[in-house]
């Protein structure tokens, strides 16, 4: 189950050192992504529901979730790869959430290279909470 997953997540992320933001409503939630062309699936509004991003980028990873405000900033240009919401290594390369249906969202890495396109690495964001939870190094190596 997703939300048992993000919960999860959060504590680990605390454990890590790492400074989780509270939740945002669901309606903002959903506002911010209609802004940038996309639905916001069920699966991104319980992430963003239970966690805001991080403040600043976690240590051990080198890996930011980023708070809707920052996702917003962005995303200037809606794309049709989904909308970037973290980053590795002060944007080495960067993770979209790409909407697939009203209950989940797939997870893709873009290399910041406009001559390649973002590969997706997982099919849902349960999938990348799963394997973060497992090993954080997951996520570092899939760029």
């Amino acid at each position: 189950m997703l939300i048992q997953n993000i919960e999860a997540f959060v504590h680990q992320l605390r454990e890590r050192g790492g400074c989780p933001l509270p939740g945002r409503p669901e309606s903002e939630i959903r506002k911010v992504f209609a802004s940038l062309g996309q639905e916001a699936s069920a699966d991104v509004i319980q992430l963003y529901t239970h966690l805001d991003g991080l403040e600043e980028m976690e240590a051990g990873v080198l890996w930011q979730m980023w708070p809707l405000a920052h996702v917003k900033a962005e995303n200037i240009v809606p794309s049709p790869h989904g909308v970037l919401f973290s980053d590795h290594f002060m944007d080495s390369w960067r993770y979209r959430l790409r909407w697939e249906s009203g209950s989940h969202s797939s997870i893709h890495v873009d290399h910041c290279d406009p001559g390649r396109e973002p590969v997706q690495l997982f099919a849902s964001l349960n999938g990348f909470v799963d394997a973060y939870l497992s090993n954080p190094d997951l996520i570092i190596g899939a760029g």
